[in-house]
C-alpha cells in the first residue's frame, strides 16, 4: 500500500504497548564539567583570560542541546547542535542528535544525509543504527531499514528499541510470527506483543490479521484492557469503512485507534 510522506510521518505520534518504539536518548552520556572548587590542582593565576578549545566548546554545545532537547525546545537545540558539529565536526553525537529532531519535525529524508556522515565518524555506535532503522522504516525503505536495525542489536544485543522498531517493521512487511518475536525481545508481554502485531494490522487494513492478533492476546490475557480497547477500536474503523465510503486513511487509523506514544529516538 503505497503512502505518501505526511501519512508515513503521522507514524512518529502512535504508541504500541511496551514496545520501545524509536530511539531514545536516555542511555547517552554527554560530556560532563567539572564544577568550579573541584579537587583538581589549582593553575598558576594569570591575568589571561582562559581560552577553551572547539572540542571543548562543543562539548559544551552538546550538554546545551541536551537539556534543551529533553526540555521540547526543538529550534534552539537543533541550533546548538549545529554549533557543535560547526566546532567538532568530526565528533559523531551532533549530526546523529540533530538528525533525530528532523524526523521528531517530520523531515525524514533531510535527515539521511546526517544519519550517513553520523555513521561514517562512528559505524560502530549501535542507538545511531537503530535511529537510522527508524527512520527508514517511517520512510518504508524496509530492506535499508531493516539492516541498519539488525546492525544495531548485532553490535548491542539487548538493544530494546532496536528490537522494538524491528517488530514494527516486520509486522509492516506482514512478518508476523518474526514480528511477535521482536516485541517480546524488546522487553513486550506475550499479550502485549501480540496487540502490537494487531494494531501494525489495523494500520494496514488487515482486519483479519488484526482481529486474530487481539483474539491471541486475549487468549494470554482475557483481562488485556489493551486488547479489549483495539478490538472496540477496530470494529469502529471497520464500520467506517465499506464499499460506498472508501478506505479509512492512514491517519484516520491512528486517530481512530486511540493509542498515544512518544518515540524520541
Amino acid at each position: 500500500m503505497h503512502t505518501n510522506s505526511s501519512r508515513i510521518a503521522a507514524i512518529i505520534c502512535v504508541s504500541l504497548v511496551a514496545s520501545l518504539s524509536g530511539c531514545q536518548l536516555t542511555n547517552f552520556r554527554f560530556p560532563s564539567f567539572r564544577a568550579s572548587g573541584a579537587t583538581e590542582p589549582t593553575p598558576e593565576r594569570s591575568d589571561e583570560p582562559r581560552r577553551l578549545s572547539a572540542r571543548q566548546i562543543a562539548n559544551v554545545q552538546l550538554s546545551l542541546a541536551h537539556s534543551l532537547e529533553i526540555q521540547g525546545e526543538i529550534e534552539p537545540a537543533m541550533d546548538a547542535y549545529r554549533k557543535a558539529i560547526e566546532k567538532a565536526p568530526k565528533q559523531s553525537t551532533g549530526y546523529w542528535r540533530l538528525a533525530v529532531l528532523h524526523d521528531r519535525q517530520g523531515r525524514l529524508q533531510e535527515s539521511v544525509s546526517l544519519y550517513e556522515q553520523a555513521l561514517k565518524l562512528d559505524r560502530k555506535n549501535a542507538d545511531i543504527h537503530c535511529a537510522y532503522g527508524y527512520n527508514l522504516y517511517l520512510q518504508r525503505r524496509w530492506a535499508e531499514g531493516e539492516d541498519h536495525l539488525r546492525q544495531a542489536i548485532a553490535l548491542k544485543p539487548a538493544h530494546a528499541r532496536a528490537h522494538g522498531n524491528l517488530g514494527l517493521l516486520l509486522a509492516q512487511t506482514e512478518r508476523f510470527d518474526e514480528a511477535f518475536s521482536e516485541f517480546r525481545r524488546a522487553g513486550a508481554s506475550e499479550s502485549d506483543a501480540h496487540v502490537n502485531v494487531a494494531f501494525v494490522s489495523t494500520l494496514n487494513h488487515n482486519w483479519a490479521r488484526a482481529r486474530e492478533g487481539y483474539n491471541f492476546a486475549l487468549m494470554a490475557n482475557p483481562n488485556s484492557e489493551a486488547a479489549r480497547t483495539g478490538i472496540e477500536k477496530l470494529e469502529a474503523i471497520v464500520a467506517k469503512t465499506n464499499p460506498g465510503a472508501g478506505t479509512v486513511t492512514l491517519a484516520g487509523a491512528h486517530a481512530e485507534s486511540g493509542r498515544t506514544v512518544t518515540t524520541f529516538r
